[in-house]
């Protein structure tokens, strides 16, 4: 079979590929504040051999309690559809043909309770639907033509009639598309509802909280996005076209309140930079101003999730060219740490994540369009302790000017400390001359702002956490 041609997402040269096939685990201790420390722990699960696997998705296709996964096959023609047995482990697949889907997501198109797949075929210029009947079957599959190259989809009621619509991001012929639904998984022609020049991925959210469902569209060849305003008629107006200020191409947004101020926000992997970049919401209904933060290599799909179970979004990344899974462990304020991550392979391009293994934690799939798609379990914890004295640089149990002394010696000149996050003596989240002249100001008697107790830390940072067993007793 000839390799289908496809719009060139950015790869960069790697060296030799490499895949652990027997478990791994990596475990990192991380300060997230709020007197707990994580532990991200990735295990790699099982293999399952796929031509090109370009998309995945996880859900509950037959209604058992256990997560399946559904992967699409770009010069395979097929979605692959695995059954979970609840363990982590995944049955072999059934194959639905399918020509070259590029993107699959599921959707209950038509409100029975059941789950649908979606899939955007991007050479074959169509969209393709699969009704499911909660048992793990589906119907034959139903293909619509949209013209160009559909990268991806989403669902959404946009004309607010009560019927599930798609709204489609058509890289070939730089468009938003909308393919209205009739309730029982048909849909009526796409039409044209914005422009977007290459466009390569698509959410749906209330970004203005409006009442009306708007769409956030990535470009594949420019460093943008743009941020459409429905109108619950099913129509869609530009409200901003936002150049994120690195040069790069952009395939994928994660949606999600990661800062706590109940507004939803984006993040976006940089492929280019090896950045994810943070856009917090807007009460009006943009975006604030870009923050970025160091991932993996080439990061080119992201998710957002609470992987460690302190109740603060992480973004984890699908990295090509590092060829692994990276966790940016996330605070309350919308902050991330650098990233962590496990092995998998050259060429990461998707991943989805859903409770596999049913231990209460989501997991990951990532699928390697080399040739096969990973399943990595999830083992993270989050651990709530008390750690050390504050102020008490030199781990002695007291504070003394030998503390301020140590403090600035770290500072200024490196010294080593055995506790980074008790140098914090004024509990701002960071390292500085003020920290040593709270510790001065304390033992001359000046000010009472240390206790010399045994503490927590309270403050959302990423200093790391101290086990002070001899001193706090633990």
């Amino acid at each position: 079979m000839a390799v289908v041609d496809r719009p060139a997402r950015p790869r960069r040269q790697c060296g030799t590929a490499v895949l652990k096939r027997m478990a791994l685990a990596l475990t990192l201790g991380l300060s997230f504040g709020s007197h707990a420390t994580a532990q991200i722990v990735l295990e790699a699960g099982g293999i399952l051999p796929v031509l090109t696997p370009e998309s995945v998705a996880i859900a509950d296709f037959n209604n058992d309690g256990d997560q399946d996964l559904v992967v699409a096959s770009l010069v395979g023609n097929s979605l692959e559809v695995y059954y979970g047995n609840g363990d982590g482990s995944l049955s072999p697949p059934l194959s639905h043909t399918t020509n070259t889907p590029y993107h699959v997501f599921c959707h209950d198109l038509d409100e029975d309770g059941n789950v649908d797949l979606v899939s955007s075929n991007s050479v074959d210029s169509s969209f393709s639907v699969l009704m499911g009947d909660g048992t793990g079957h589906f119907s034959e599959v139903v293909t619509h033509d949209v013209g160009g190259s559909p990268m991806a989809a989403v669902a959404g009621d946009f004309d607010e009639d009560g019927t599930v619509d798609l709204a489609i991001a058509n890289f070939g012929l730089g468009v938003i598309q909308v393919a209205d639904g009739d309730g029982s998984g048909g849909f009526a022609a796409a039409t044209t509802v914005a422009l977007m020049e290459a466009a390569s991925f698509v959410v749906t959210l209330d970004l203005n909280q409006d009442q009306h469902l708007d769409l956030v569209v990535t470009s594949g060849n420019q460093s943008s996005f743009g941020i459409f305003f429905g109108d619950g008629s099913g129509g869609f107006a530009i409200y901003q076209h936002i150049d994120i200020g690195v040069d790069d191409s952009l395939w994928d947004v994660a949606v999600r309140d990661v800062n706590g101020d109940l507004l939803l926000d984006l993040v976006i992997p940089c492929p280019n930079q090896d950045l994810i970049v943070v856009y917090e919401g807007s009460p009006f209904g943009g975006v604030s101003d870009a923050q970025m933060f160091s991932a993996g290599i080439t990061p080119e799909a992201i998710e957002l999730l609470d992987v460690d179970g302190d109740g603060h979004s992480d973004a984890v990344t699908a990295n090509s060219a590092s060829g692994d899974l990276c966790v940016n462990v996330g605070n309350s304020s919308g902050q991330f740490a650098s990233p962590v991550g496990s092995v998998i392979g050259v060429s990461t391009s998707s991943l989805s994540f859903g409770d596999l293994d049913n231990d209460g934690r989501d997991d990951f799939v990532v699928a390697n369009d080399t040739g096969f798609v990973q399943v990595v379990l999830n083992k993270s914890i989050s651990i709530d302790v008390t750690q050390f004295v504050r102020g008490d640089s030199d781990g002695d149990g007291t504070l003394g000017v030998g503390d301020a002394i140590l403090c600035l010696g770290h500072i200024f000149a490196g010294q080593p400390v055995t506790c980074s996050d008790a140098i914090d003596a004024d509990d701002d989240g960071s390292k500085g001359l003020t920290d040593a002249i709270v510790i001065l100001n304390t033992v001359f008697g000046t000010s009472s702002a240390l206790t010399g107790l045994c503490t927590a830390d309270f403050t959302d940072d990423f200093l790391p956490l101290c086990f002070d067993a001899g001193i706090c007793g633990l």
